[in-house]
């Protein structure tokens, strides 16, 4: 911000500079907060400088705030934070409950957090290189931007996507992007308990992946996130799979691939570029404690989709 500047001044969260322009000087000072900065710009001419040659000295010295900014409030869009382990986390196999029949009701977004559309595949072939997962999985991986809320979702048909509901709130309609590339996507299915919610768009996606069925991952196997840290779109990390767990009635695949906020709803890929689960929480008190929903929770059963 000051390069060519004819003066600079520096402190410890502010700093000034000041340009020649044409006739006058420019003058600029920015103060840095945790929850952005604040800049300050003002242009006088070199006749009121000649009357007053220690004006830019004085500014630079006396520009105050009177209400420090809250450090907490968030620029936007808002990239929501990858929530921390739920309470009641437990590692015990219990008994999935089956489904039941479901009451018909006026909402026409279904309650299942499930979808007939996905395709699930065994693992078959040797491992790719992290670079080509990438190359084959990525396509499928897009940015969600929910009202002031950034995520991800995961394409898993040429229509549909796989995301958190925490990622979607309770809106019935989000967009889905790729690069400046932007589209519409309705809420067709949410389970907001089990933080399960399936997209879908009019509109024809061009890549999509298949999901790989959860018993058929291996514990120590390679795995690969793709999702929007920070609201970095595209962004791949490589770990393990360090573990499978239930909780709340729910299949996770445990991971050691670094997960960051903005990552939730985002991709966990094997080594071939199945989809393995959906990036959800991680532990904040340990390291590399990341957790995904098994991609096939999100099934709906072969009657359960016969019936709908």
């Amino acid at each position: 911000m000051t390069a060519g500047a004819a003066v600079r001044v520096r402190a410890d969260n502010w700093f000034a500079a000041v340009f020649n322009r044409g006739d006058g000087k420019n003058y600029l000072k920015v103060k840095c907060h945790q929850a952005g900065s604040i800049v300050m710009e003002m242009t006088v001419t070199d006749a009121t400088l000649e009357k007053h040659p220690g004006l830019f000295f004085a500014m630079a010295s006396s520009l105050m705030l009177n209400r420090v900014p809250d450090s907490s409030v968030r620029p936007r869009p808002r990239i929501d934070d990858l929530p921390s382990a739920p309470s009641g986390f437990s590692d015990e196999q219990i008994a999935r409950p089956q489904p039941k029949a479901k009451a018909a009701k006026a909402s026409p977004i279904d309650d299942s957090g499930k979808t007939g559309a996905l395709k699930l595949e065994t693992r078959d072939g040797a491992d790719l290189r992290a670079d080509e997962v990438f190359d084959k999985a990525s396509g499928a991986v897009y940015v969600v931007k929910a009202d002031r809320r950034l995520g991800s979702a995961v394409a898993i048909s040429d229509n549909e996507l796989l995301t958190n509901c925490h990622v979607t709130g309770d809106l019935a309609e989000v967009k889905i992007a790729r690069a400046k590339d932007e589209m519409p996507a309705k809420v067709i299915s949410r389970n907001a308990d089990a933080d399960r919610c399936v997209l879908r768009t009019d509109t024809k996606l061009a890549k999509w992946v298949a999901v790989r069925p959860y018993d058929d991952i291996k514990v120590g196997e390679r795995a690969i996130t793709i999702g929007t840290p920070q609201g970095l779109e595209l962004t791949a990390a490589e770990g393990i799979v360090s573990s499978k767990r239930v909780f709340n009635q729910t299949r996770v695949v445990q991971t050691s691939a670094p997960i960051s906020p903005g990552s939730s709803g985002g991709g966990l890929f094997d080594a071939r570029g199945h989809l393995l689960g959906i990036t959800t929480f991680h532990f904040r008190g340990g390291q590399n404690l990341n957790f995904a929903i098994a991609a096939e929770e999100y099934a709906q059963e072969r009657e359960e989709s016969a019936n709908r």
